[in-house]
């Protein structure tokens, strides 16, 4: 065999080992070369609580709740007058009928805190038929009148409240969760109280005003979803001699709340007042009370 022709034998023989050769090496430089990518974990993110935030500042803010009201309370009681020491009754002057009177209350609540300002103006000016003949004030009334009799009161106050107490009633031991809650609160109340009669040529009036502290309670029950029954008592004395006042105010309500910020209430209220000037016959006396039904709506901001 030529000596070309043998190389040329051989050449062909080691191309084709190498060539096995590196098939059969190839996957494992593959799987050096190309590793299998890692698996990666989802990363967690973190929970954010924002509801305990959002609680937050709704408790700190401050709250704003208005309520006008229409009262139609009947006076009555004893009215005695500078000029005299005889006293009028209010019952038996005739002019014991409701009368339209507005109040209403203002409240500004930051927690457990409170500050509220209220007041009413009540109005008066009848013609009395009394039952029977009296004297008042040196002016002598017959029975049947007639008498003219004009008498305004009007009232404002302001307290600072405290919640001492708030509880709810879980659903485990009561049909629906029902929300207890009793603020107590002192503050003052003012009265400006002007009364005039007259029978014939003759008439006699008086007119001051008084101021006392006060102190006071409200309870308050969420009884059913969107109702709200609420009781306020409070009591006045200011002793000052021959100036002095004392009284006692009862409200009671049902409140009805169709959205958050807007509510109706219903409800009843008596205040009693015993208020006094003067000695004698120079003496200027109203021992009597207000009563009656009152309708109100009630804003909330």
């Amino acid at each position: 065999m030529p000596h070309w022709v043998e190389l040329e034998s051989r050449r062909g023989t080691w191309t084709t080992a190498l060539a096995a050769a590196l098939a059969m090496a190839a996957p494992g430089l593959a799987q050096q070369s190309d590793p299998a990518p890692p698996v990666l974990e989802p990363e967690t993110q973190p929970v954010m609580e924002t509801e305990p935030e959002l609680n937050l500042v709704h408790r700190e803010r401050w709250t704003l709740q208005f309520e006008p009201s229409i009262w139609a309370p009947a006076l009555g009681g004893d009215i005695r007058l500078p000029g005299g020491t005889g006293t009028a009754d209010v019952e038996n002057l005739g002019v014991d009928d409701p009368e339209i009177t507005p109040f209403g209350e203002l409240t500004f609540r930051h927690n457990k805190l409170t500050f509220a300002f209220s007041g009413f103006g009540f109005s008066l000016d009848e013609t009395a038929t009394p039952a029977s003949g009296g004297s008042v004030g040196g002016v002598t009334i017959p029975a049947g009148g007639p008498a003219s009799v004009d008498f305004d009161l009007f009232s404002a106050q302001g307290t600072v409240g405290w919640r001492v107490i708030e509880h709810t009633v879980s659903p485990e031991t009561a049909p629906q969760s029902v929300t207890l809650s009793l603020d107590v609160y002192g503050g003052v109340r003012g009265y400006d109280m002007d009364i005039n009669i007259a029978s014939g040529a003759n008439s006699s009036g008086g007119s001051d005003g008084w101021v006392e502290p006060i102190i006071g309670a409200k309870f308050t029950a969420d009884i059913m979803e969107n109702f709200t029954l609420d009781l306020a008592v409070d009591g006045g004395f200011m002793p000052f001699g021959d100036h002095s006042s004392s009284s006692l105010d009862i409200i009671v309500g049902l409140q009805w709340q169709p959205t958050n910020n807007l509510g109706l209430q219903f409800g009843w209220r008596q205040i009693v007042m015993d208020l006094r000037d003067g000695d004698g016959s120079d003496e200027l006396k109203f021992n009597g009370a207000l009563a009656g039904i009152y309708g109100s709506v009630v804003f909330r901001f």
